[in-house]
């Protein structure tokens, strides 16, 4: 009976150790495992205990639960791992597109620096032309409406 029970213990805990990753080797594992309560399920009812098909009965029951708990974790892992791979995705994009952000405003700059250059020079004759008319029309009656214009 011992022996039945230290395999039992074995394939007890082979599903959960192997849920993170469900590759071959894993399977390989799980098949174990499930070969492991298999020879338990159908050896211990054949013992001369009495308890021994009540344990063979425990022993099937376990191992139901604990496949069940393996595939749940399996799952849990399998989706953490997507939501952080779809997270590193999203925070790749995101760098990029404050990238072109940035890019796009220092273009922005660069265009409004050189249009405003543009601007001021015609300004700046216009003034300089005014300042000429003001010191000609100095006295004169239409003083007060070049006056006006160069403010």
């Amino acid at each position: 009976m011992s022996r039945f029970a230290s395999l039992a213990g074995m394939a007890a805990i082979e599903p959960a150790a192997v849920a993170p990753a469900w590759r071959t080797r894993e399977r390989l594992a799980l098949l174990a495992a499930a070969a492991l309560w298999l020879l338990v399920a159908v050896g211990v009812p054949w013992q001369d205990d009495p308890a021994a098909f009540a344990l063979a009965l425990l022993a099937a029951a376990l191992a139901a639960i604990n496949l069940r708990v393996a595939l749940a974790h399996h799952q849990l892992l399998r989706n953490s791992l997507r939501a952080q791979h779809d997270n590193e995705v999203l925070v790749q994009r995101l760098h990029q597109q404050m990238e072109l952000t940035a890019q796009a405003s220092r273009e922005k700059s660069q265009f409004l620096a050189s249009a405003s250059h543009d601007l001021r020079q015609p300004l700046h004759a216009l003034s300089f032309f005014g300042a000429t008319l003001e010191r000609r029309m100095a006295g004169s009656i239409d003083q007060p409406l070049i006056c006006n214009m160069m403010r």
